[in-house]
């Protein structure tokens, strides 16, 4: 299975340097469609301080740069040496949060803050301290948190980071916020880790870009080699947090432009409706982990129309030599059994995001519960919690052993895609529980998710 396809890659430079501020990089656009205009929060660098400026396009490709910058240092606050830039814009309750790096002169700290505007063209409020902080000692992110990434995905915000430790490794992370203010870093970060020896992506990686285009999450990624060159890398994740790695080597050929025939950084993806994602990029032809790369902005498409939208989950008939099932459906472990009886084991909870079938007015589950092995561990019964959109529409609850087949109703559900989640009131580790070897924690076992 192709995931992707790069269109329209060309030598053209969209988006220039200037004579002032931005006179010696342009790089790490952040492009949102407001108002019916193409808004690019992009970053300049004038060999001391890097600041955020402001370009419009109808088109994506003829932009035009609108005054000087928007934001700059602040001395009498957390961000006031280096940097206010390398920014996110994101479009959340009327208005544009844009999340930018700052740096404070008194610990050397890459943290993120935030700037607010109503109207696209100012910053009317800015927060008094990062919205986004460090790490403790000793942690992956303890010396920095760089390069913000945010989208919506259902009621939240997700930002994805870049977190570096007291070694200098850079990491990708990300955190989830109910109000686009206070943030909470995932339990299990980093989510994407520096690649194997030889990777183009071995010395670290950063500037994540992410996409949501149902079933799955796409993100593009900048990553360092062992010549400090930056190239991008290509991840799915079925959820946005567990991220498969789909290259290990860059995915833009350096050798195609003089102008970025060694750096290729800093995206933003835009779903314009086209079938394609935009692409923006910086590019520059130094060698360099960060500034004074002759940095310009370029431009190109990405398809996504190869990927499979799945509509059902039927472990007789799984079929996916990219993506494992596992990838598809969080909470559960390999299919087992023999042809024509496959199953998989479920967790204490699964879930997954589908794409609703025009014509189907059920969502049928069907499955098996060893009430057996719960007696075993001194458990009479199970409980099934089964979720639509994070809402609760059926309980199922089992004493003996025995095959089930839940229906949903389906025709009150809006939108083209849903997400399904079930918990299970117990789970039994066979190993734990000094019943077998088992070391997997069980609940229940599941066939096929089928919509009719």
């Amino acid at each position: 299975m192709d995931f992707y396809s790069i269109l329209e890659y060309s030598d053209r430079v969209v988006l220039d340097t200037g004579h002032d501020w931005d006179s010696m990089d342009v790089l790490n656009p952040s492009v949102i469609n407001y108002g019916g205009m193409l808004l690019n929060y992009y970053s300049g660098w004038d060999g001391n301080v890097w600041r955020t400026g402001l370009a419009v396009s109808l088109d994506g490709v003829s932009w035009e740069k609108i005054g000087g910058y928007l934001l700059d240092i602040r001395e009498d606050y957390w961000d006031n040496t280096y940097i206010a830039a390398n920014g996110s814009a994101a479009c959340y309750a009327d208005r544009i949060y844009y999340y930018y790096q700052g740096t404070d002169a008194a610990n050397g700290y890459a943290q993120i803050g935030l700037a607010i505007s109503s109207d696209g063209y100012s910053f009317e409020e800015r927060s008094d301290l990062p919205v986004l902080t460090v790490g403790e000692a000793g942690t992956w992110d303890s010396c920095g948190v760089a390069d913000p990434y945010v989208i919506n995905f259902g009621e939240k915000l997700y930002m994805y980071y870049l977190g570096m430790d007291e070694l200098s490794v850079q990491r990708i992370g990300v955190a989830m916020s109910n109000d686009g203010i206070n943030w909470v870093k995932y339990k299990n970060n980093p989510i994407m880790d520096v690649g194997v020896l030889g990777a183009f992506d071995e010395n670290g990686l950063g500037e994540p870009s992410v996409v949501y285009k149902a079933p799955y999450f796409y993100m593009l990624y900048t990553g360092r080699n062992a010549h400090e060159q930056r190239n991008l890398g290509f991840a799915v994740s079925a959820d946005g947090v567990n991220w498969k790695k789909m290259n290990y080597h860059g995915i833009i050929d350096l050798s195609k432009n003089d102008w970025d025939n060694q750096v290729i950084c800093d995206t933003t993806l835009l779903d314009q409706g086209d079938g394609f994602i935009s692409v923006w990029y910086g590019g520059g032809n130094v060698a360099s982990p960060d500034q004074g790369l002759n940095g310009k902005i370029g431009m190109f498409k990405l398809s996504l129309s190869g990927v499979s939208e799945p509509t059902q989950f039927d472990a007789n008939t799984w079929n996916n030599e990219e993506l494992d099932h596992r990838d598809f459906i969080k909470g559960v472990y390999q299919i087992e059994g023999e042809e024509g009886n496959r199953s998989v084991w479920v967790s204490e909870s699964m879930r997954m995001i589908l794409k609703k079938k025009m014509d189907a007015n059920s969502l049928l589950i069907n499955g098996y519960v060893s009430i057996g092995l719960f007696e075993k561990a001194g458990i009479n019964a199970l409980t099934l919690h089964f979720f639509v959109n994070d809402v609760v529409v059926e309980e199922l609850t089992l004493r003996e052993d025995g095959g089930f087949r839940e229906e949903i109703d389906m025709s009150d559900f809006s939108g083209e895609y849903f997400s399904l989640q079930i918990n299970a009131s117990d789970y039994v580790n066979p190993k734990e529980s000094g019943i077998g070897a088992d070391e997997r924690n069980l609940a229940w076992i599941l066939s096929s998710i089928v919509q009719e």
